[in-house]
């Protein structure tokens, strides 16, 4: 009765070089080489672009990111309300750089400046920095899209 030889990938592809070198005018030790090739997963896909990376940064004297610093306080009297930006009013020029350094309170927050590349989330008691330039003039509202309805807007002028 005959058993059957089971052979791994591996060691089949190496018998067959072996035999294969026999028939050669080439000795089998320089005809072949063994070679402990891995393929590389893919790379992960690119990081998504936080609202900082497409604030328009502007290097400067001033803040940490340049330009004049503003700290802004997202609160929330611990999730129970009211919900403000203190201060939610502010007057900026035209051509300016501000450097946000806004810090929430105990729930998540966004600093949304509308008609601007600005649209940052705050996560609970985190401190993140924005910095941006005012290239035009005008009224530009001041969101926390999750707590507009509650009251949770400001302005900003650019003169």
């Amino acid at each position: 009765m005959l058993k059957r030889l089971v052979l791994s990938a591996p060691i089949l592809g190496l018998l067959m070089l072996a035999i294969a070198a026999c028939g050669s005018e080439t000795p089998m030790a320089a005809t072949m080489a063994v070679t402990d090739e891995r393929v590389s997963p893919p790379p992960p896909p690119p990081a998504p672009i936080a609202a900082e990376d497409l604030a328009t940064p502007t290097p400067g004297p001033n803040g940490p990111g340049g330009g004049t610093p503003v700290t802004v306080d997202l609160l929330d009297s611990d999730g129970r309300g009211p919900y403000s930006y203190e201060p939610a009013d502010f007057s900026f020029s035209v051509g300016e750089t501000v450097t946000f350094t806004l810090t929430s309170e105990a729930v998540y927050h966004t600093f949304t400046i509308d008609g601007t590349s600005v649209d940052v989330d705050v996560d609970v008691e985190e401190v993140v920095t924005v910095t941006y330039t005012f290239d035009e003039a005008g009224a530009f509202d001041l969101i926390c899209i999750p707590h507009e309805l509650n009251g949770m807007v400001g302005i900003i002028n650019v003169q």
